[in-house]
């Protein structure tokens, strides 16, 4: 896929290609630190280089704006981040089910095996080990909350957000991130980033309502096309041009596929 890329990258005009870094001599493993400390690197990357604004993409995004409309988007938003975020203490309402009674907790209490093991290479033998070194760390009375949090209420959330340079500051020079103390945890990046905006946002550090509970993403949880975020088609076109929240409309979305997606991709172009 690098290699692709890399082809694309060598038809555009000089000037455009010195502002895109690629890699491709990194082990990324389902679930593991690995996703969080590569937002991180390429985050730092951009911020040495005077980036306004960071996005979290993945292979399976796109943008549904123009580009006049994302940059005009962005510019009158500048002060503003856009971040899931939802407290897993207390009552908040935002928080999903799944996420509830420590279920959202214990990513970050106890030691996983996710940086260790491959395992989409080896399913079954991962959720047999994983399932025992828990027990062991439960019965033991393991947990690393007051290690990795240091203080911090703990937020959750999806790990696709744009953030600004003010709050990307913020991130990348909290102790948190910078002791890596998530690592060998489940999904980090669903739980640090949102951890340390929602509570430099709350402790007045970032300016008052410049964090966003909204991502600009849309995602269709349901199972479509047997994939849940489900893959998007030209049924979801209205849904996309009409967001629930005006005031923030959907920049991005996710997941598409090039074929099954090849008509919505048209509509989208087509409709500006």
């Amino acid at each position: 896929m690098i290699e692709g890329i890399n082809d694309w990258l060598n038809t555009m005009p000089e000037e455009f290609r010195q502002k895109i870094y690629t890699q491709n001599n990194l082990a990324i493993r389902w679930a593991s630190s690995d996703h969080l400390n590569v937002q991180i690197e390429l985050s730092r990357m951009a911020y040495r280089d005077g980036a306004d604004f960071y996005h979290t993409l993945t292979g399976q995004c796109r943008t549904v704006c123009t580009t006049d409309f994302f940059v005009r988007f962005f510019e009158e938003h500048k002060d503003q981040s856009f971040m899931e975020n939802f407290c897993l203490v207390g009552d908040d309402p935002a928080c999903p089910e799944t996420w509830r009674h420590g279920i959202g907790l214990s990513r970050i209490q106890f030691y996983s095996l996710y940086d260790l093991l491959d395992f989409k290479k080896f399913p079954r033998l991962y959720r047999y080990l994983n399932r025992k070194f828990n027990a062991l760390q439960k019965i033991c009375g393991v947990s690393r909350l007051a290690g990795i949090l240091n203080g911090n209420k703990p937020y959750g959330g999806l790990s696709y957000w744009s953030i600004n340079r003010s709050a990307m500051e913020q991130l990348l020079n909290h102790p948190i991130i910078k002791d890596k103390n998530y690592r060998n945890t489940f999904c980090a990046e669903e739980l640090i980033p949102q951890t340390v905006l929602a509570n430099v946002s709350a402790n007045g550090t970032l300016p008052k309502n410049s964090l966003q509970n909204h991502t600009l993403r849309f995602l269709d949880w349901n199972k479509v096309h047997g994939e849940s975020p489900g893959i998007l088609d030209q049924t979801h076109f209205v849904r996309i041009r009409a967001p629930e929240s005006p005031a923030f409309p959907f920049i991005f979305a996710r997941k598409f596929d090039s074929s099954i997606s090849k008509e919505l991709i048209l509509l989208l172009e087509k409709n500006p």
